[in-house]
């Protein structure tokens, strides 16, 4: 006890004077004990961040941060870095230029870091062509053994760990020091975007919590406790991806082995440790989740938990003190991130969030019930009195919260707040009403909810607010309906019905409760009217369901150009290419219903709108479909019950426009009385404003239902008698589950009788089966989502100010320009003449908007003699650069592989890709790749030596429609452009085809949902094209690209102008 009170407190003693008078007051300048004492104090000073200085330079309580990346240049053995020389006489000479030696067969080029303990470079590795950051242990170190030890340690606890958001390390040299080979991140530490911004946003807290929680999930997975969990230790990386990635697992141990901690030593940092960890007990994965809340503490607040004077006086705190509450600090802080926070932060580890995989849940959890009912636009309307137990008892369900949470196991799905103001969009609803004999005996209706909420009218409404507008319950008429709508959309300051940036209108469906399902006649003359086996009717028994959160349904069912615009591609039977287009070749189907698409294609097609408009949804190895389709905002499909409810629209009867068949054949489009799928517009709409429910094409829902077998005409079919009983199913919703495999579909459809369409009849589709009906979709969301979309203004980001281009100019001459760019305009397109033997090119770059430490830093401009050049150049730039743009040029003799070529490289592409056809026929693959959410941004297509060859680069954009063809003549490319222009899109990318006889265009074109200005100007003579430039310029126009051709020496340009009023293409940002 007596060796560890006086380690502590030397170790308090910042001034290394003070602490040697101390030291040899109380225990001697000599001796055992004054031996261990320093030898405690050494080891201690190594302990901590790689880079970290010894303990007398550290700030009082604190800890240093790496150094930021800056360049070194030498012309000796030794490296300047900040104000320090490093000893780099251990490397072997090169002969690179600017290499700063050699390490093994790493060429060395730049000191990026420097501490107590090593040293971190930036290395090229030629026979990856990559470039990598290495760690190198100090030679002084290199020699003793517990350094060496730690540094192989860390080497292998960092291998052992494969995941994004941990550093990977690629290999371990020994020779000639103990170097790590690993991942080079282009970025900085969270500790430095604290101390440059301060606290940072909810949203970013929670994003950075996410990632690094996953992370540190991979790290206990594989066995290991990081032990020094801190901002310092946990890098942003700035590219396209973001990532979050941990890093420093100097003092990892094994779970087995962490708890091996020598008495009295302290391992960790002091602000950031845990309690445990501070008093010397063994520790385990815990220890880190504690450091954990220490970690997103400072991220909300901009300050650590805990401070003090001295590293002892921290220390004690972190071990007996709480920290000052956050709702002090950041009072807009989310409550359920508060409590979160708290909870990592508990003083005994038992107490504590017990996983880094269930504390990934709560994150996201936490983000959604977030994104759901953000506090500045969802007020907490619950009254001042404790109501009585109810679903809408906010207040009690996020105290109860933790005690729910603890059963996770038991619970299917992630827990969320059944309260309609709260608007999340979780698969069901959990409340506070425990389970009885009476509501678990409720008989079964055929379909299995999850987690079913049975309640009593006055538990459901009992404490809806004074000021709240009244439920919508059924039965009610058309005025009613209106009403209901108009009165919660002002309570709610949302539009009664508003269109999306694709075109899709939404109505306001309001929170109500009705009568769900069909009567015992109706099911009996339903099952008299099914003839398929893999589409069975499915009608259950009537039972009172309440929907306790008002939400957007769109007013018809998904078009096949809104279809289209995201997905690029359209499977409609009803199509131009569709099974049944003899029957519509003289037809504009574009406004009809998509339909015939499979389950998969469906489920991505929501999945890329909400990627497009930035909503969050679930991800996960293990995520489930319901997961994916009702994310907690964002698009998704209606539940059964809200497809039901909006339908009826407060009607009772079999149909919304009342008992009779053939009263819906005049409102909807049903029994093949128009032969095929009509106008989504067409028709007559419900009270709700909702078009074709029972007829057009049938609709899926999110909801999952039994095989035939199990899920047919249930045996306790009711008549309706429990409409009279006050028993309600709160927001049901069946899930996908072992038992459940089934899709179900409502609505009818144009083919089939209106009986099979019923508004409380449903059909089951076997998975993997082409449906016996047209099967479509029709959107839904949250109000949220709504309150979001219809507030989006158009998009922001960079814009063009300037641009500068080049018209027929040579090989020297368009070098020149390249050079003139740089360090202020980034070359887009470069274009060779047609038809010109000189070999002429056309060029447009438009002005750089970010400012970089270097000319070439964003961009290069690389000439490649050939293929085999084009590969090495690829293996060298593309872990930090991404090609955007490819030109090759033709040489008599040579075939297209062998010739020269021109490329534009750009960082922050890491969301891209290459593709090299050779003689393969491009289209098809130029077509799959925009299937499949990417986008060609430049399309190579050469022919030379009588061969041809397509090389196109793409990048990863879901949700953003686009066609891309290889090669077109001019006729074809101005009727495309046409084409296009009629449906709204517009062309992003116009590139010459070389070496081709006639002159022809390669060209993508992409959905024009933000609403772009566009023009493409043909058949300009050269004096033409420059006056055109002027004037173009003056309104505000840049040429996004020009190719030009000569025929009988005359010269023509075709130019694409783009406005300079919308933010730069995803193709051209940089």
């Amino acid at each position: 006890m007596r060796e560890r009170t006086l380690f502590l407190t030397a170790k308090s003693i910042e001034d290394p004077t003070g602490r040697h008078e101390y030291l040899d007051r109380v225990c001697g300048s000599t001796g055992p004990l004054r031996q261990r004492i320093d030898s405690l104090l050494r080891s201690s000073a190594g302990v901590g961040n790689f880079l970290e200085k010894n303990d007398e330079d550290l700030e009082p309580g604190g800890t240093l941060d790496s150094p930021s990346l800056n360049s070194v240049t030498t012309d000796s053995p030794t490296a300047e870095m900040t104000g320090s020389t490093a000893d780099l006489s251990f490397l072997a000479p090169s002969k690179v230029e600017n290499s700063l030696g050699r390490l093994a067969h790493y060429e060395i080029l730049e000191l990026i870091g420097q501490g107590g303990f090593g040293m971190v470079f930036r290395a090229s590795d030629p026979r990856l062509g990559r470039e990598v950051a290495i760690k190198v242990l100090m030679p002084h170190f290199a020699v003793t053994s517990p350094p060496r030890k730690r540094f192989l340690r860390e080497a292998r606890a960092c291998a052992a760990v494969r995941h994004p958001n941990v550093v990977h390390v690629y290999g371990v040299e020994d020779d000639p020091l103990p170097a790590i080979v690993m991942e080079l991140i282009e970025g900085s530490t969270l500790q430095r975007e604290l101390d440059n911004q301060g606290p940072l946003e909810i949203d970013e807290v929670l994003r950075i919590a996410i990632e690094l929680a996953d992370g540190l999930a991979a790290a206990h997975r594989s066995g290991l406790v990081h032990r020094d969990l801190k901002p310092s230790n946990v890098l942003l990386e700035h590219s396209a991806l973001h990532r979050v990635i941990l890093t420093d697992f100097g003092l990892a141990r094994t779970v087995d082995d962490a708890s091996l901690t020598q008495t009295g030593a302290v391992i960790g940092t002091p602000m950031y440790m845990a309690p445990e960890q501070a008093t010397g007990k063994p520790v385990d994965a815990r220890a880190d989740l504690f450091s954990f809340g220490s970690v997103m503490y400072v991220m909300v607040t901009g300050r650590p938990p805990f401070r003090g004077p001295t590293s002892m006086a921290v220390m004690q705190r972190v071990a007996q003190a709480q920290p000052r509450p956050i709702s002090e600090l950041v009072p807009d802080c989310p409550p359920l991130l508060s409590r979160l926070i708290e909870r990592l932060m508990a003083k005994s580890p038992g107490d504590r969030i017990q996983t880094a995989e269930h504390l990934k849940e709560l994150l996201v959890a936490t983000s959604h019930d977030r994104a759901a009912a953000p506090t500045d636009v969802m007020p907490d309307i619950m009254p001042v009195a404790d109501p009585p137990p109810s679903v809408f008892d906010r207040h009690r369900w996020r105290r109860s919260i933790w005690a729910v949470i603890a059963f996770a196991p038991l619970i299917a799905i992630a827990v969320a707040s059944v309260f309609w103001w709260n608007q999340s969009e979780q698969a069901s609803a959990i409340t506070n009403f425990p389970a009885t004999e009476e509501t678990n005996n409720l008989p079964s209706d055929g379909i299995t909810e999850l987690a079913p909420v049975h309640a009593s009218v006055s538990d459901v409404w009992g404490a809806l607010p004074r000021d709240a507008p009244s439920v919508a319950m059924a039965p009610f008429n058309t005025d009613a309906a209106v009403q209901h709508q108009q009165r919660w959309a002002e309570y709610f300051d949302v539009p009664v019905d508003f269109t999306d940036p694709r075109g899709i209108e939404f109505r306001l469906i309001p929170p109500g409760q009705f009568a769900m399902g069909s009567p015992q006649q109706e099911i009996e003359m339903a099952s008299r009217n099914s003839s398929h086996t893999e589409v069975v009717v499915i009608d259950a028994p009537v039972r009172q369901v309440a929907l306790t959160r008002p939400f957007y349904l769109a007013v018809t069912e998904m078009t096949q150009q809104q279809y289209e615009s995201v997905m690029s591609q359209n499977p409609s039977r009803y199509s131009a290419n569709g099974y049944r287009s003899d029957s519509v070749f003289d037809v504009d189907t574009d406004k009809w219903p998509v339909e015939s698409m499979a389950f998969s294609e469906m489920q991505d097609c929501i999945n890329r709108l909400n990627l497009r408009y930035g909503f969050t949804s679930w991800n996960g190895p293990e995520r489930t479909w319901v997961e994916e389709v009702r994310p907690a905002i964002g698009y998704r499909l209606p539940t059964e019950a809200e497809w039901e409810f909006a339908c009826r629209a407060g009607t009772e009867t079999p149909y919304w426009t009342g008992d009779g068949s053939e009263v819906v054949a005049a409102s909807e489009n049903v029994l093949m009385f128009h032969g095929s799928p009509w106008d989504v517009e067409n028709g007559k709409p419900n009270p709700f404003g909702l078009r074709n429910m029972h007829g057009n094409v049938r609709e899926f829902v999110s909801d999952f239902c039994q095989p035939p077998a199990a899920a047919s005409v249930s045996a306790n079919a009711s008549d309706g008698s429990n409409h009279a009983k006050e028993v309600i199913r709160v927001n049901p919703l069946s899930t996908k589950s072992k038992d459940r495999t089934y899709h179900l579909i409502r609505g009818g459809d144009y083919y089939y009788p209106p009986v099979r369409g019923r508004s409380g009849s449903s059909l089951s589709h076997a998975p993997d089966i082409e449906p016996g009906v047209i099967v479509g979709l029709r959107l839904a969301m949250s109000v949220e989502t709504g309150r979001r979309l219809h507030a989006r203004a158009k998009p922001n980001g960079l814009r063009v100010t300037s641009f500068r281009e080049v018209h027929g100019v040579d090989r020297e001459n368009l070098n020149r320009w390249v050079e003139r760019l740089k360090g202020n305009h980034v070359p887009i397109a470069i274009n060779l003449r047609h038809g010109d033997d000189t070999n002429l090119f056309d060029a447009v770059a438009v002005d750089r908007r970010r400012s970089v430490p270097s000319a070439e830093a964003d961009w290069r401009f690389d000439a490649m003699a050939d293929d085999d050049a084009a590969g090495k150049n690829y293996l060298r730039l593309n872990q930090t650069h991404g090609e955007v743009w490819r030109t090759i040029i033709p040489k008599f003799g040579k075939p297209p592989l062998k010739c020269e070529a021109l490329s534009i490289w750009r960082t922050g592409r890491k969301d891209w890709g290459t593709y090299n056809l050779g003689p393969d026929d491009p289209n098809a693959k130029l077509a799959e790749s925009c299937r499949e959410a990417w986008m060609p941004i430049s399309i190579c297509h050469v022919r030379s030596e009588d061969k041809v060859s397509t090389h196109f680069m793409h990048i990863y954009l879901p949700g953003v429609g686009c066609h891309a063809y290889a090669s077109l003549s001019l006729d074809e490319f101005k009727g495309k452009l046409k084409l296009f222009r009629a449906r709204d899109w517009r062309p992003i990318l116009m590139q010459a085809n070389t070496g081709t006889e006639d002159f022809r265009i390669a060209c993508t074109f992409r959905e024009n949902s933000d609403a772009v200005a566009w023009e493409v100007s043909s058949d300009l003579s050269t004096a033409e094209f420059e006056a055109e430039l002027l004037a173009r310029k003056a309104a505000d126009f840049y040429p996004a690209s020009f190719v030009s051709h000569a025929d009988d020496g005359i010269v023509k340009y075709i130019v694409l102008w783009r406005s300079m009023a919308a933010p730069i293409d995803a193709a051209v940002r940089f």
